[in-house]
């Protein structure tokens, strides 16, 4: 019964994590409910779907970047990170468009700022850009222009971002996300469906590592995500503007374009950070990068700091694990009179059920009591998971063979196809982890002596695509409750 129960629990955990895997999303969300078709939302989708192809992007530097900018459509197709040698992709991102007419400007740089202008018989408009040198934060000035001696309505549309599924690795696809801060809630989103909210105080877009964060400045706007076809979705900013004869209307929108990093964000707008979640257990993983990050500060290598934070949640988890141990060992030597409870009450289930729960009722012992322990660790592994998965500072660390702590540590390649080392080593010691739990049981049925080789392997799988250090600190604590097993037999 212990045995069954006990793998029962593993198993779920198994299929749990493979569930996280595969999923798009690893945190609920908020139901996403569909735009009704509005001119203005249309409009967005049309903004969207032009070809810009045929415009070759700029290249220009800012601090320790390089931005890539379309100069006639005035807007940023994507931004590479020298300090992290990886690219954020917006495609289009800052493209605006008033009256469902996609704006074309002449290009002037001019002492770090970017101007651009755009004219015809009834507007004017001047789109500005100011790079901020001290931090990643760009100021973004448009100044709309009537030229009529009439009233003129304007609908105003700025693109923050386009996504392309096609064009992102399949992996990947799960780390894109949109995040919409209002004054009545705050929503974090797969962009995969239409949705629209009013009077946003920010909008935001992420992938693993970098982010996109823009905030309208003294002016009302909606946020909208507007799928386009299978293949895209766009997202951005609305709003209606109506222009007397002969005035102007100047719109300031402040944006940070960085990696997502908690206190880099938290000194320009606390606010912002809201934009970095983790999911479900998003405080546990808040709390366990800090202390990932403490043990780093002291002992100056990633790899080093899993493996400690890994130990140190062992022994902290310790009493849970003895304890689990023993319910188990009870369990074991209760077993031989529910063998003879099954033989003698074989034609009657539910006599046999009364009579197993009143041994366990006098003997004390709890059937449950070697996996609830086991529950209360399951929060700390998916905290981490999320945690590992999108931490930008274990991108392109090294630790012995692993040259990159934030993807599959690839030992060796036979042909075209990586061998990753820590997975295998997972699975051996799961094995003998496997192997010494049998050894512990004194009977054994043959799905349960099966279950030595099929689950590691299951579990292999797995962790096989998951980043090195989140096997790395698995695998620590695989090897230390096999010693404790060893131990204690």
């Amino acid at each position: 019964m212990e045995r069954r129960i006990f793998l029962a629990m593993i198993l779920s955990l198994g299929v749990t994590i493979a569930w996280l895997a595969l999923v798009s999303h690893l945190y609920p969300i908020e139901k996403q409910r569909v735009i009704n078709g509005t001119a203005i939302v249309n409009n967005l989708s049309n903004l969207a779907s032009e070809d810009f192809s045929s415009e070759t992007p700029r290249a220009e530097n800012w601090r320790n970047n390089i931005l890539f900018i379309f100069p006639y459509s005035a807007s940023i197709n994507k931004v590479f990170f020298k300090d992290y040698n990886a690219e954020f992709i917006l495609n289009k991102g800052f493209l605006c468009q008033i009256n469902a007419t996609t704006l074309s400007f002449q290009p002037e740089l001019n002492q770090g700022k970017w101007y651009f202008v755009s004219k015809d018989e009834n507007k004017k408009i001047i789109k500005e850009f100011i790079f901020n040198n001290s931090n990643n934060t760009i100021e973004l000035r448009i100044t709309i222009q009537n030229l009529q001696s009439y009233a003129q309505k304007m609908d105003f549309l700025l693109l923050a971002n386009q996504i392309d599924w096609q064009k992102i690795n399949p992996q990947e696809t799960r780390f894109q996300e949109i995040y919409f801060s209002s004054k009545t809630k705050d929503i974090h989103l797969a962009p995969r469906k239409n949705y629209q909210i009013e009077k946003i105080d920010f909008l935001g877009f992420r992938d693993r590592y970098f982010c996109l964060i823009i905030q309208p400045q003294d002016y009302d706007f909606q946020g909208v995500i507007q799928k386009i076809d299978n293949q895209k979705v766009a997202t951005g900013l609305m709003s209606s503007l109506v222009l007397p004869a002969e005035t102007t209307q100047e719109l300031k929108f402040l944006a940070y374009l960085g990696p997502q990093d908690q206190e880099q964000i938290k000194q320009i707008n606390p606010h912002w950070t809201k934009i970095i979640h983790y999911g479900t257990f998003n405080s546990i993983t808040y709390f366990l990068l800090e202390i990932l990050k403490l043990f780093y500060k002291v002992l100056k290598n990633w790899g080093l700091a899993i493996i400690t934070l890994s130990i140190v949640i062992y022994f902290l988890l310790y009493p849970l694990t003895l304890k689990q141990l023993l319910a188990m060992k009870k369990m074991q030597i209760l077993q031989p009179q529910i063998e003879e409870l099954k033989k003698l009450y074989s034609q009657n289930p539910q006599r046999l059920n009364k009579e197993i729960i009143e041994l366990y009722r006098r003997e004390k012992v709890n059937p449950l009591g070697g996996c609830l322990p086991l529950l209360l660790q399951i929060p700390i592994f998916f905290a981490l998971y999320q945690g590992l998965s999108r931490f930008l500072a274990l991108k392109g660390k090294s630790f012995l063979w692993i040259k990159d702590l934030a993807e599959p540590d690839k030992f060796t390649t036979i042909g075209d196809q990586p061998i990753n080392l820590l997975p295998l080593l997972l699975i051996l010691i799961m094995f003998l982890q496997q192997k010494q739990t049998q050894a512990m049981s004194s009977s054994q049925t043959e799905q349960q002596k099966a279950l030595v080789f099929v689950f590691p392997v299951i579990l292999g799988i797995i962790f096989y695509s998951l980043p090195a250090g989140l096997v790395l600190y698995w695998l620590v604590n695989s090897l230390l409750m096999w010693l404790f097993q060893m131990k204690i037999k």
